[in-house]
């Protein structure tokens, strides 16, 4: 509305879409503050700090006046219509947006940055002795390839069962049995488990003991949290070739 006209189509004019918001509940958190005949106070919030007294139908507007009123009107209709639009979107995307193609399960899903080399699907089924075996997850896979890295610190967070263990005896048996890898465990029961694990999987393996077992010969050496400070646990790793210290 040009700002030279009659001020009343103005106020008539304000109160109407005041009226529209109030039919189809827009911005009625903040309504618009104006009745007929009556005075009160016209603020406009997130705008510059003025209270204007807007009195009945004979109350003069400048054209200031209705450039904030025009601001509060935008603020008050622009957070209902981008939720509006948001879910129009969102039903519309879920409606219409093709489906994703099926899973191959002979073809790894690519979840991060890291590139899985083919070539580690066929090690883990010749590992299994299982042509039909896979990853449980892609992780598993990402984690061989970080694993290859020679990270000095690597933090490998799975949930319970979800293959922490076996895919370092997947590393060591495929990988490494030229080395010697060195897994911290806490209690003597996980030691028992795994050395079963490992006679499972044809893995070599065994425990490092001061006393008993002072310089293993095996590709995985246990040790427990007390002896992996003893002075000649230090000893062992310094004169063999230890790739990785493995801590569950």
């Amino acid at each position: 509305m040009l700002s030279n006209a009659n001020q009343t189509k103005h106020i008539g004019c304000i109160k109407a879409s005041g009226h529209w918001h109030e039919l189809v509940n827009v911005g009625q958190d903040d309504p618009l503050p104006l009745l007929d005949g009556e005075e009160l106070p016209l603020h406009v919030p997130n705008h510059p700090n003025t209270t204007r007294t807007v009195s009945g139908p004979s109350t003069t507007m400048t054209p200031m006046d209705i450039n904030r009123l025009g601001l509060n009107l935008v603020d008050q209709m622009t957070p209902t219509l981008n939720g509006m639009l948001n879910r129009a979107f969102s039903q519309a995307f879920l409606r219409y947006a093709p489906a994703p193609p099926p899973h191959q399960p002979s073809v790894l899903r690519q979840r991060s940055r890291i590139i899985v080399h083919p070539s580690r699907l066929q090690d883990l089924r010749d590992f299994l002795k299982n042509q039909k075996a896979n990853f449980k997850f892609p992780e598993q896979a990402e984690l061989i390839e970080y694993m290859q890295r020679r990270l000095d610190n690597l933090l490998v967070i799975f949930p319970c069962g979800g293959g922490k263990t076996f895919m370092i005896l997947f590393q060591v048996k495929m990988y490494e049995e030229d080395k010697v890898t060195v897994i911290v465990l806490p209690l003597n029961a996980l030691h028992n488990d795994l050395l079963r694990r490992c006679s499972e999987f044809e893995v070599s393996c065994s425990r490092w003991d001061p006393y008993s077992n002072p310089t293993p010969s095996t590709s995985l050496v246990l040790v427990s949290v007390e002896h992996a400070v003893h002075i000649g646990f230090y000893k062992c790793v310094s004169t063999s070739d230890f790739l990785l210290t493995s801590c569950e």
